[in-house]
């Protein structure tokens, strides 16, 4: 099995429900509040772990209760989480309102914003650990563009989740091996809306060897220059997408680190995140690999 380091945020996710999204000035009343760990660096490394993966993080926490939380769920879920390092600051704070099972997000960054290069320089031998790097956008681009120099500079296999949706140098595409946008997110990159085939070879061009575009409720699609694999979603009853996409690069990263195909690896994480968005709140709803294993459609 290969290793896979996860380098990114992690927060306290503070979740209410409501029946729709309030208008400027409105307050409305919400229902079902409760705090999850999250945190996109989090939750890829949560997901990782439950699939079955060997997983370290890398990455910064206050030093405060909301700390203490993602770190202890972070260490039950098999995450190596010796890395981490914590800074007198708040923990990074993300607010999500829940509409319907689908989600709205305002992010504190909090310690994420502290993750730099001389961070990462006193954790280079982590890098050289692994086999694949994951990043998302919730620390500095500075220090993710950084760590992909770094990493590629050493043969690793660089994952990149680019949301939440922020300008990057075509440099840091051109180093990815994976990169996983969403509709939104791909529409931004390549400056234009387009039919999903098209979208995604047109995503390839930025230079990333694998693009794999997240269509939601549609599944998602697969290109890597000369193939396309259209992997469909599974119909179940959403409750909260909150992480579903997290899930899904995690269980898929995990997944390929067995050895196991795109094609099979697409597969699972499909699964795994279809569970997902059955449970509430993100790392809490995450599959184990046994669960996805025996899971059938419309069966848990």
């Amino acid at each position: 099995m290969k290793n896979i380091l996860v380098i990114g945020s992690l927060n306290m996710d503070l979740v209410i429900n409501t029946d729709r999204i309030p208008v400027p000035g409105e307050t409305l009343h919400g229902s079902g509040f409760s705090h999850f760990p999250g945190g996109k660096g989090a939750n890829q490394a949560s997901a990782c772990a439950r699939a079955g993966g060997n997983v370290k993080m890398l990455g910064k926490v206050g030093n405060d209760a909301y700390g203490d939380i993602l770190l202890k769920n972070l260490s039950q879920d098999g995450v190596n989480i010796s890395g981490v390092e914590r800074e007198d600051i708040s923990t990074g704070v993300a607010v999500i309102t829940v509409c319907k099972g689908e989600n709205t997000i305002i992010l504190d960054k909090g310690a994420n914003g502290m993750v730099d290069k001389d961070y990462i320089d006193r954790h280079i031998d982590a890098i050289d650990w692994a086999d694949y790097v994951i990043m998302q956008y919730e620390i500095p681009m500075e220090t993710i563009v950084y760590i992909a120099q770094l990493a590629k500079s050493k043969g690793k296999a660089i994952v990149i989740d680019p949301a939440p949706m922020l300008d990057a140098p075509r440099e840091l595409y051109e180093m990815a091996d994976i990169i996983l946008p969403n509709e939104t997110e791909t529409a931004h990159l390549i400056g234009e809306t387009l039919e999903p085939e098209d979208a995604v070879k047109k995503m390839h061009q930025l230079g990333a060897k694998n693009v794999i575009m997240t269509l939601g409720k549609k599944g998602s699609l697969f290109y890597d220059g000369e193939k396309i694999i259209n992997q469909p979603a599974y119909k179940v009853k959403a409750i909260d997408s909150t992480g579903a996409g997290d899930c899904f690069t995690g269980s898929l990263v995990a997944h390929l680190a067995t050895e196991k195909t795109m094609e099979e690896a697409l597969e699972f994480a499909t699964k795994a995140s279809a569970i997902a968005v059955g449970r509430r709140g993100a790392q809490p709803s995450f599959p184990w690999k046994s669960e996805v294993e025996k899971w059938k459609k419309g069966k848990k």
